[in-house]
């Protein structure tokens, strides 16, 4: 038996005091731990100031310091005389910490590294870390099973405060990556599970991380004011938390972002990029330069959004992190079609570009709302064929509405499909959003001459907006969710202006100036009932 056991060293038990602190009290972690390790290195005892290394590195990343927690980490390995188990402790922590810190391969070699010398207990909480670095490099079904084999191993392990840490860690992980593929009730289940847990074992680090994850899934889900209202709950609870309000306020943005607000946006990344800057986070950083990016497009500034985007895509491609590539070449491409001329070659580009957005399979309204677009550009070059193509794999499995039928909207009616293969199509385009998909089937019955089908398709995508616009109480919120619909409504519009006698062309102007000025923005109003009502 080592003389530096837990059992007859002190300092060991008061490292590993000092480390369980830090899930509690950073501040107060650091301090211990700085302690505790000055008095290794006079005793002799490499043990304790492996542990204690450990905690001040959990207390560094806690307070937002990452590289701190590197360096103390790699201390912690590199202190000669240690046992192999606490490098191996110290590896697993050096795994998340490399991930945040934009090195997710690298950090799965850590872990690689760490497996060997860990119990099958610690095994369990390395699985909850890899499910990070697999999450961010897209191998979101690898993450799944880390973390459900973490889950299961830690939820029948004694319930000391280190095993209900990683047991909420590994809900609170797996969540997050169900969340990413769609599952939102799963992904709800375990963010509620790991906050109760959290705050039944005084975790209030992980519980203030629980409900920091709640915009992002209500983003996630399409619930743009619960994303506000849980945003302003847990911008409080994070105050002197740099690196995790810094993520929040930039995964916020994204709810900005879909709620048609890029300028708020912009304001949530000023004060979230300098953070992330600061703190070397540079896994959230890269991914709060792709929503800048995103938001200088949208608010009418290619030149700077093409450059944001490429700088974007430079650090997710130096992070391996390809499965992010595709968002950033969106980002490219919209802003080449507003600052060059179209041509066939820039038309198949677009294509590419839906293409790989698609073949992911985690962005496909991107991708769709890409393909409109591709297919807006092949007429643009009179490439009819090009452009059938595009809309066709918009609209093959919605079923087509006759005028006069009004049992369902058609973008929420999708043909059904027998075998398993045509159910995961019919699964991927119900996630089309319902303005593409009804665009893209009045493009096709405008250029097949058919004008009511067109007008048709038109009326019942801006019905979908309308009902979406219903749904919130604030009135700022609502006026920009009206947005989703300016670009069918203008189709619309330009539609009646071709087609249309002076009451359509009427009718449309006022179905534009509904979803384009946010200031009256409303329900789409009854035409008939107006015209009866003027006379």
């Amino acid at each position: 038996m080592r003389d530096t056991s837990e059992e007859l060293d002190p300092l060991v038990a008061a490292a590993e005091a000092a480390m369980l602190r830090s899930l509690v009290d950073p501040g107060h972690a650091m301090h211990a731990g700085r302690v505790v390790l000055a008095a290794a290195r006079r005793t002799g005892s490499p043990e304790a100031a492996a542990i204690a290394l450990r905690a001040m590195a959990l207390a560094a990343r806690e307070l937002g310091d990452l590289e701190a927690a590197e360096r103390h980490l790699r201390q912690a390995i590199a202190t000669p005389g240690v046992p192999r188990e606490r490098v191996a402790q110290a590896r697993l922590s050096l795994v998340t910490v490399r991930t945040e810190r934009g090195h997710p391969v690298q950090a799965l070699r850590v872990a690689a590294l760490a497996w060997a010398y860990l119990s099958a207990l610690d095994r369990a909480k390395l699985d909850t870390q890899r499910a990070v670095a697999l999450a961010y490099l897209g191998r979101h079904q690898e993450a799944v099973a880390a973390c459900d084999r973490a889950v299961r191993a830690l939820a029948a392990a004694p319930g000391t405060l280190d095993n209900r840490r990683f047991l909420a860690g590994g809900l609170l992980n797996r969540g997050l990556v169900h969340s990413y593929r769609g599952d939102w009730d799963a992904a709800m289940r375990d963010l509620t599970a790991c906050l109760q847990i959290s705050q039944h074992a005084g975790l209030l680090h992980l519980a203030r991380l629980s409900a920091a994850n709640l915009p992002f899934l209500a983003v996630r889900r399409g619930d743009i004011a619960g994303a506000f209202h849980h945003y302003r709950e847990a911008e409080d609870t994070l105050f002197g938390y740099p690196e995790r309000l810094a993520t929040m306020r930039a995964d916020f943005a994204g709810a900005l972002l879909a709620a048609h607000l890029p300028g708020e946006a912009r304001a949530m990344l000023d004060l979230a990029v300098p953070d992330l800057e600061a703190c070397g986070a540079r896994v959230a950083l890269s991914e709060a330069r792709l929503k800048l990016a995103q938001v200088e497009l949208l608010t009418g500034d290619p030149h700077r959004a093409r450059q944001v985007a490429e700088q974007a895509a430079g650090e997710l491609a130096a992070q391996d992190r390809t499965s992010w590539l595709p968002l950033a070449g969106e980002v490219v491409l919209r802003s080449r079609l507003a600052l060059e001329p179209v041509t066939p070659a820039l038309v198949a580009e677009l294509i590419a570009g839906a293409d790989a957005l698609e073949g992911g399979g985690a962005h496909l309204a991107e991708a769709a709302a890409l393909r409109l677009v591709a297919a807006e550009a092949a007429l643009a070059v009179d490439d009819h064929p090009a452009a059938s193509a595009q809309l066709a794999r918009l609209t093959r499995h919605a079923e087509r509405e006759e005028p006069g039928d009004r049992s369902a909207p058609a973008g929420a009616r999708l043909t059904s499909l027998g075998s398993e293969p045509q159910a995961r199509q019919l699964a991927r385009a119900s996630q089309i959003p319902a303005p593409v998909r009804q665009h893209a089937l009045a493009l096709e019955a405008a250029l097949q001459e058919d004008v009511p089908g067109a007008f048709l398709a038109v009326r019942d995508g801006l019905a979908e907006v309308s009902e979406q616009v219903e749904t919130f109480a604030d009135p700022s919120v609502r006026a920009h969710v009206a947005r989703a619909g300016e670009r069918l409504a203008a189709f619309g519009l330009g539609l009646a202006v071709r087609s249309g006698g002076p009451c359509d062309v009427f009718e449309w102007a006022e179905r534009w100036r509904a979803v384009t000025a946010p200031a009256h923005a409303c329900a789409l109003v009854d035409a008939e009932r107006m015209r009866g009502e003027l006379g």
